[in-house]
């Protein structure tokens, strides 16, 4: 009987051995921690760079809140740590020259910068209307009461937070819809506030730091320009699927280093924001006839050659000279927004959204 010599053969399977004094390199890649990453993006000379070696405050127990956002809060919670630490990281950049910063942050939600922030700055302070949110603060983050300010933005005096002629530096994540009064009452506070970086949706993003002559210029790009040390600067876009809940939007981080010295003039700022509204809300009608229900007389000859000319087409210096060919120029000098004309309780100070 023959036998079947197939099934007496033997695979072999040759396994190579590390020579002596010798390291297999493994055949996968070793996971890199995210608080020590290094950016996809480069710097200046070619070389990459881990983006921060600061360890986040680890919460105490399950990161997943027991509350839902409030719709009515405009609440969107930052849920991606890699966005939350390359905001941070942006944010420790743009303060790195000031002897210990003070730093607030609009708008905690469920910490997802904090954590990231409170080890650089374990001084700062937070303020959320969200008494949820508070709680969950203290609880999971361990933050102390003091430092946890309960009220809305809105109604925050910059003024108080500053210490000693040094100037708060602001971050946040903001809700969508109140967005634009939010950087209007900084803008309007900006003797106290140096550095802001937040969030918003790409198209305001795209407003705030257009130059004139163009579509999106508006009453914010006036705004920001004027009280700013130069244009704000957008740095990233954030997806949809990095918030809950997701956002049909995509969102923006945009730098701002406020200077209030650029915009003192001898203007009213109550004067100075009826000039503007009447421009911008009709934006598509030259200026004769846009503001001429505040020109006492013959728009051409007080408004010479801007009479023809649309809002989007005037510098935002242009606009403190514009308010006072219509308004005249008042006796002392006047630093635009310490009346505090756009900040009100109301949310809709620009009255025409989408507008501004």
């Amino acid at each position: 009987m023959r036998r079947n010599l197939h099934s007496s053969v033997l695979l072999y399977i040759p396994v190579l051995l590390p020579l002596h004094g010798q390291r297999l390199l493994p055949t996968h890649q070793p996971r890199i921690s995210p608080i020590c990453r290094v950016d996809n993006s480069t710097l200046d000379d070619g070389n990459r760079r881990p983006l921060s070696n600061h360890a986040p405050v680890s919460f105490k127990s399950s990161r997943r809140p027991s509350f839902n956002a409030k719709q009515s809060l405009g609440q969107n919670f930052l849920v991606d740590d890699s966005v939350a630490l390359r905001m941070v990281d942006a944010f420790s950049d743009a303060v790195a020259g000031q002897d210990h910063p003070l730093v607030v942050e609009i708008g905690p939600g469920t910490g997802s910068l904090t954590r990231f922030l409170l080890p650089r700055f374990p001084n700062m302070k937070v303020v959320e209307i969200d008494q949820r949110c508070i709680d969950y603060l203290e609880e999971h983050l361990s933050m102390p009461g003091e430092q946890i300010l309960h009220r809305d933005v809105l109604d925050v005096n910059w003024a108080e937070l500053s210490e000693h002629g040094r100037r708060v530096n602001v971050i946040g994540n903001l809700p969508f819809y109140i967005v634009s009064q939010i950087m209007l009452s900084l803008f309007e506070q900006s003797k106290h506030v140096n550095v802001a970086m937040l969030t918003m949706q790409k198209e305001v993003a795209e407003r705030v730091t257009s130059t004139h002559q163009r579509k999106a210029y508006g009453i914010l790009s006036v705004m920001a320009q004027l009280h700013s040390v130069a244009l704000p600067k957008i740095l990233f876009d954030i997806p949809g699927s990095a918030f809950r809940p997701r956002p049909d939007v995509t969102s923006t981080v945009v730098q701002f280093n406020l200077d209030r010295s650029q915009i003192t003039s001898n203007v009213s700022g109550q004067h100075f924001r009826t000039v503007l509204k009447a421009a911008f809300q009709q934006r598509r009608k030259v200026l004769r006839n846009s503001v001429k229900a505040l020109v006492a007389g013959d728009p051409d000859e007080i408004l010479g050659e801007w009479a023809s000319k649309r809002a989007e087409q005037l510098a935002p210096y242009e606009f403190i000279e514009l308010t006072k060919k219509l308004f005249g120029s008042v006796g002392d000098i006047d630093e635009l927004g310490d009346s505090f004309v756009w900040t009100k309780p109301q949310h809709n100070l620009l009255d025409f959204p989408g507008k501004g």
